[in-house]
């Protein structure tokens, strides 16, 4: 099974590039895909000055990213699970990191949306 999302670093073009791999769930994340996300963006904070632009798309040229999983995070909420909880917690902290990106690195970020 392909992973979920992808990091590649150029550093001779001092880019970034990150693909959510999900296709089939119209690259809806999940929170292992969060987690991944976390650890590429602590590498772009270790790399601060020397990346100045990230780059984000999706692949299956249908969508960039449909959002949270939905299905999956009301389904284990029904359950009674914690995922609803730590989903949203870890999801809204990489949106901030997103949002920060520029402040923080001085690395700007470019999303290549396609589709939904």
């Amino acid at each position: 099974m392909p992973k979920e999302t992808s990091t590649r670093f150029s550093p001779d073009a001092g880019a970034c590039e990150i693909t959510l791999n999900r296709p089939a769930k119209l690259n809806a994340l999940n929170l292992d895909m969060i987690r991944c996300l976390h650890r590429a963006l602590d590498q772009v904070d270790e790399k601060a000055g020397k990346v100045g632009c990230l780059i984000m798309a999706g692949s299956g040229g249908k969508s960039f990213c449909a959002g949270g999983d939905v299905q999956m995070i009301r389904e284990e909420g029904l359950r009674g699970g914690s995922l609803p909880a730590d989903f949203f917690f870890e999801e809204y902290g990489v949106m901030f990191r997103l949002a920060t990106l520029f402040e923080r690195t001085g690395c700007c970020q470019v999303s290549l949306l396609d589709g939904i």
